[in-house]
């Protein structure tokens, strides 16, 4: 079948370049191009298995429960606080109740503050 295309100059450079790579004619590398091309749109798209995040035993909780945060500053056993990250999603000062506890606000680059 004779047709004419009208091709994007990075399409028509990209083909140049094959037909110098590959030897052969321009009609050749478009007529290549296009069946692959094509069988690979319509062939069905392949499966793809689902990322699976390995596990790790991480010993036993040393704190009563983690969403408790004055009960695990009382349990901390006279150890240090490490200094802890929080995202604030209200005013600086409901932090200032944790007796103890160091806070920085990740979005000011002053330092820490102490409740």
């Amino acid at each position: 079948m004779r047709t004419t295309l009208t091709l994007d100059p990075d399409v028509a450079a990209m083909a140049r370049r094959m037909q110098r790579t590959c030897g052969g004619s321009f009609k050749a590398v478009i007529n290549d191009a296009l069946r692959r091309g094509l069988r690979s749109m319509a062939a069905p798209a392949g499966r793809v298995d689902a990322y699976r995040t390995p596990t790790v035993d991480l010993g036993r909780c040393l704190v009563g429960s983690l969403d408790d945060v004055a009960e695990a500053l009382r349990r901390r056993g006279g150890r240090e606080i490490p200094v802890i990250l929080v995202m604030l999603c209200s005013a600086d000062g409901d932090f200032a109740r944790f007796e103890g506890l160091d806070w920085r606000n990740p979005l000011q680059q002053d330092s820490p503050n102490t409740g």
